[in-house]
């Protein structure tokens, strides 16, 4: 009995030794995790936490150096202004400001109390050009490269069809988040510049980034177009100054000022190509009036170097837009439309007049204007405006002043008022004779 009782003691505790040895603690995986911060700074307890290796939960609480991180309280059970300082630290909400160049020990626990994980800030150091660098994998490269090819797809105004770039299209530059590495400040509050070449273009131009996920610039033609993106922070900013530019970016030199070891600043490229054709869309047309000018003003074309041509058409009835199925001369005299020409018996002010988009309606009726525009592509559309109806004459409309009638007391009485004054003026003027004497008789 007693070989028995000392047999599972043995046994006990060797499981309980192993158990010791074995067992895992739950934040043993970022417990070495140490990140390096600049005191006077301002970060977000998710970024922290993130920038540990944790996926952040807003219901996440968080200790520094044993003190709560909560916004200062002085009521009972909350953590003082004064303890937080005295700690080395302030906060504002879920914001965390350093204030001492020290090393800081932060435990985060999950809602139930459990500990998720824990990590330390090190403020001792500062930044150097080697702590802001693009830091990226092969797989992140190729993920980006692709987002670049898809982001020359736009969408359609007004409308959920997506269609490819083209002139005019501002193009969206796709976050580097991913690809950048900042060891002291969160990479989505960075600032920097980009840098982007246009087809033919020797030189990159410049344009400021103020946030990292809204960069765009204007596409002006078609070709290849080449970007690249650096960044800043409070103390250090990427830079190409000893660089040179090679096969997909920008490298070290060689002794020879040769491209060598891995890029160091990558450059993106993707091909804007020739529209199948002008786009133009045809808005409302005003109404018309016989013998006053009016101005077409209802198309609004997106292309390239393209050329224009106006084509007047006249018709004494209204013709149903839906009625309209093509836009050539024999489709729309079959509609009963007469092109507008001295040829057809219209006069030379009716006349359509391309360099002012102007013509002046002589016939009563209805009149349409075809618009076809070739590109430098040799790309055609043609569209037609909507009706412009010119049934109304413009008429003088003659007018008759009812001043005196609706105004004849005011009148009499400026009369009146007039004729006083001349009267006043006229008895101050006049002097009495002088040396005449009255006598009296005694």
């Amino acid at each position: 009995m007693k070989r028995n009782l000392l047999l599972l003691t043995v046994i006990t505790f060797c499981l309980a030794l192993v158990c010791s040895v074995f067992a895992v603690s739950p934040i043993s995986a970022n417990a070495a995790v140490t990140l390096k911060k600049v005191s006077g700074f301002e970060y977000e307890l998710s970024y922290l936490v993130e920038d540990a290796g944790t996926t952040y939960q807003s219901a996440m609480t968080a200790t520094i150096n044993g003190v709560n991180v909560v916004k200062p309280s002085t009521e009972e059970g909350g953590t003082t202004e004064q303890a937080q300082t005295d700690a080395g630290f302030r906060t504002d909400g879920n914001k965390v400001e350093f204030l001492d160049k020290k090393s800081y020990e932060v435990v985060v626990n999950n809602e139930d109390g459990t500990q998720a994980t824990t990590f330390t800030v090190d403020t001792t150091t500062l930044p150097t050009k080697e702590t802001l660098k693009y830091d990226y994998t092969v797989e992140a490269l190729t993920q980006y490269q692709e987002q670049v090819l898809a982001n020359t797809e736009v969408s359609e105004d007004g409308t959920d069809q997506m269609r490819p770039i083209s002139v005019d299209d501002d193009y969206i530059v796709p976050s580097v988040v991913s690809l950048v590495k900042d060891e002291y400040f969160d990479v989505e509050n960075l600032t920097g510049t980009l840098y982007y070449a246009a087809p033919d273009q020797t030189t990159f131009s410049s344009k400021s980034i103020n946030d990292i996920d809204s960069v765009r610039f204007e596409v002006t033609k078609v070709g290849t177009y080449s970007f690249y993106v650096v960044l800043r922070n409070n103390f250090v900013a990427m830079s190409t100054v000893d660089l040179v530019l090679g096969n997909g970016g920008w490298y070290e030199k060689d002794a020879d000022g040769n491209p060598t070891g891995d890029v160091v600043i990558p450059v993106f490229s993707f091909s804007v190509e020739a529209s199948s054709s002008p786009r133009v869309t045809v808005g409302a047309s005003e109404k018309a009036y016989q013998g006053l000018q009016y101005t077409v003003n209802c198309f609004n074309i997106v292309a390239s170097d393209y050329n224009t041509e106006y084509t007047l058409y006249f018709s004494d009835k209204k013709i149903d837009q839906e009625d309209i199925t093509a836009y050539d001369k024999t489709t729309l005299e079959g509609l009963g439309m007469v092109e507008v020409t001295e040829d057809n018996g219209f006069e030379k002010d009716n006349l359509f007049n391309s360099s002012t988009k102007s013509f002046t309606p002589l016939k009563k009726g209805y009149y349409y204007v075809v618009l076809h525009v070739v590109d430098f592509a040799n790309e055609h559309t043609t569209v037609i405006s909507r009706v412009i109806d010119a049934q109304s004459e413009l008429k003088e409309v003659e007018y008759e002043s009812q001043f005196f009638k609706n105004n004849w007391v005011s009148v009499v009485l400026l009369t009146v008022a007039i004729v006083c004054f001349i009267a006043i003026i006229i008895l101050l003027c006049v002097k009495p004779k002088e040396g005449s004497n009255l006598s009296t008789k005694e």
